[in-house]
Formats: structure tokens, C-alpha cells, sequence
């Protein structure tokens, strides 16, 4: 219910405790403390917007609400609370059937509270009542009666229209529009996965009197779609001022990210120790790490022998794409100055000739 007032508020506590923004009046009445807010007089259109300010004590509040329609109709002919909104229409050739808004003191029209016709609504007019050589004959208007239990009566209102010469973006003989931003691919005309959004740059030109123009990027604005992960990603031209009109739209590619494009580092490859060495690997774009199982794998080839042989592989899976080449380490040999070495000897009885001895050599590699 839209209301003009709140009034008989009627409260429990001490008076000055309570406030509503906007502020109403407060009287003692029949012993009671009653508050009333003037929504009309401050210009508030809806019960919600009134805030009620509680003491801390405790407060007990009735209050009684006044509707913005009374027993009488609203005679929408002479109302100046009424304000019908049309906007400006162009030119199509054929009959112009424009959205028409009404609106009574914040309460919005539904259909249910008026019907709406028009009158000379085809050709261009743009003249105003309050211009010179307005015609009320030729002018086009919308004829609104109203019905229902809150309005009556008839209104006429005249709104304007104008010959298109809006450069129209789905134009495709006139309009064309292209990406500018360099692509990583150039042979696909793509660009390569980067986590972020992509958001490449356009040129919007169009013809004028046999002229290629290039249309202003103030008078367009441009969005994005499906613009971060590899597929098809598109971006659309929309209007920015009432001399555009419809809208355009490109397409482009994400492509997953090649390893070519990656940095691969590593850590050094280590001494020999018996078991497979696995330098630790860093995969980074820019200045972004890569997840290593869900961006890349490293399987490792050689890499338990001394040598200069050992490699490894990185392929990479999810939004990247390929495998690198061999990678190659060095696993240096084990000093025996580094070992922890461990003898033991057989035990021998006491001859008098010399006696072979097994001696047993126990290195540690760790």
C-alpha cells in the first residue's frame, strides 16, 4: 500500500527517546503520546522509507497508515501530481508503438489502471507544444484513458519523432569492426590462456557520404563473455549516446597456453646416493607459479647413475598445452671422503705362517 502518512503513533516511554527520520510532530493526546510523520510534506513516496529511532527502554508502537487513494477517483486529466514519461522515438516507416510510463506520486500505473492508444505516430515531427509552428493536428500522441477503482478521466500527450540517422552497428555493409590487440598466434588470430581476462582492443569504422570513418570509442562501450578460460570468447559493441544504435558483436580465441611460452626452473641435480634424484622443478608464466598435478607433471629419465645424463620432462595438461624438451641435470659421483665407511674383519687362529683375511667395507651413502 503506498500511503501519504503515518499519524497516531502511540508509544510507551519517554517522548524525546523517540525519533523517525524524516521527523514528525509529537502532542499528548487523551494521556497518550501520538506522533505523526507528513510523508507527502517530506517528499517520501513509501511507509519503508521511514526510520523509527527506538530508546533503550522498552517501547510499544501502534500506528495507523493513510492510503494515497481515497473514496474519490483521481481524475488523470487535470492532475499535476500525474507525469507521464515518453521517450523521444525514431522514424521506421511503419507504425511507432512507444513504452509509455505514468506515475502518481510515486505509486507506478499498471495496466490495470489505464489503456493507451496513439495518433499520427508514423511520420517524422519533432515540434513541441512549446514551439513554434506546433501543430496539435499532426503531432503524434498517445491517448491514455483511465479504468480500475483509483483513476478517471481521459489525457493526451504529445512526444516526438525523429528521422534515424543514428549509425546503426548492425549495419554490416557500413559498420565493420576489428581487433586491434596483437595476437599471440597470428596465424590462428588467437590469444594464449593467462588467468586473467582477456580483453582485446577494437577499431569500430563506418561509411558517411562514401567516406570510411572511425567512430569515436566515447560513443561505444564494450563487454566481454567466456573470456578467461581457453574456447570461445566473443566481446559486443554496445551504444554509449543515442547517435549508435543496436549493437555488434566479435568473436575470438583462447587458446591453452604452450609450453614454449613457460619458464622451467630448477633446482640443482645432487650426488650420487643410490636412489633417483629429482631436482625440484618451478613452471612459471610471468609472474604467475604453476600447480604442479593440475597445471603440469615432471616425469624424470636417468636419474639414479652418476652422470651427465640424467634429464626431465615437463608436459603440461589443464589450461597449457605441450611438453617441453630434455631438460638435462648432472649427478656427481660419491667422493669416499664423503662416506661413512664401516670394516669388519673374520677373526683368525694363531699360525705361524702368513693367513689370507676377509675384510668387509659398509658405505653409507646418506
Amino acid at each position: 500500500m503506498l500511503i501519504t502518512k503515518i499519524k497516531n503513533v502511540s508509544f510507551t516511554g519517554i517522548s524525546d527517546s523517540f525519533t523517525t527520520n524524516p521527523a514528525g510532530t509529537y502532542a499528548e493526546e487523551d494521556g497518550k503520546a501520538v506522533y505523526t510523520v507528513d510523508l507527502e510534506a517530506a517528499n517520501i513516496t513509501d511507509y519503508k522509507d521511514i526510520v523509527f529511532t527506538m530508546p533503550e527502554s522498552e517501547v510499544n508502537i501502534t500506528a495507523e497508515f493513510v492510503s494515497l487513494f481515497g473514496s474519490d477517483k483521481i481524475d488523470i486529466s487535470s492532475n499535476e501530481d500525474l507525469i507521464v514519461s515518453i521517450a523521444d522515438q525514431y522514424a521506421t516507416g511503419k507504425a511507432i508503438i512507444p513504452a509509455v510510463k505514468l506515475e502518481y506520486k510515486g505509486y507506478l500505473l499498471t495496466k490495470a489502471d489505464y489503456t493507451v492508444s496513439f495518433k499520427n505516430n508514423k511520420d517524422v515531427y519533432i515540434y513541441t507544444k512549446d514551439d513554434e509552428g506546433f501543430d496539435a493536428t499532426k503531432a503524434p500522441t498517445a491517448i491514455i484513458k483511465a479504468k480500475g477503482t483509483k483513476f478517471t478521466g481521459t489525457k493526451e500527450v504529445n512526444f516526438v519523432i525523429k528521422d534515424d540517422v543514428r549509425i546503426d552497428l548492425a549495419d554490416k555493409n557500413n559498420v565493420k569492426a576489428e581487433i586491434t590487440s596483437v595476437y599471440d598466434n597470428d596465424v590462428k588470430k588467437s590469444f594464449y590462456y593467462t588467468g586473467d581476462e582477456i580483453k582485446p582492443a577494437v577499431k569500430v569504422t563506418y561509411k558517411q557520404d562514401g567516406e570510411e570513418k572511425v567512430l569515436e570509442t566515447e560513443k561505444y562501450t564494450v563487454s566481454y563473455a567466456n573470456n578467461i578460460k581457453p574456447g570461445k570468447a566473443s566481446l559486443t559493441i554496445v551504444p554509449a549516446d543515442d547517435s549508435i544504435k543496436n549493437s555488434l558483436q566479435l568473436n575470438f580465441t583462447i587458446e591453452k597456453r604452450p609450453v614454449s611460452t613457460l619458464r622451467i626452473l630448477t633446482s640443482a641435480g645432487g650426488s650420487y646416493s643410490g636412489k633417483a634424484i629429482k631436482p625440484v622443478v618451478q613452471v612459471k608464466y610471468s609472474n604467475k607459479i604453476l600447480k604442479a598435478g593440475t597445471d603440469y607433471t615432471v616425469a624424470y629419465f636417468n636419474n639414479i647413475k652418476a652422470s651427465d645424463k640424467a634429464y626431465f620432462v615437463v608436459t603440461c595438461k589443464g589450461n597449457y598445452v605441450g611438453k617441453s624438451d630434455k631438460i638435462f641435470f648432472t649427478i656427481k659421483e660419491k667422493s669416499l671422503n664423503d662416506l661413512a665407511i664401516t670394516m669388519t674383519a673374520a677373526t683368525l687362529n694363531e699360525t705361524k705362517s702368513a693367513q689370507n683375511v676377509k675384510v668387509t667395507l659398509y658405505i653409507d651413502y646418506r
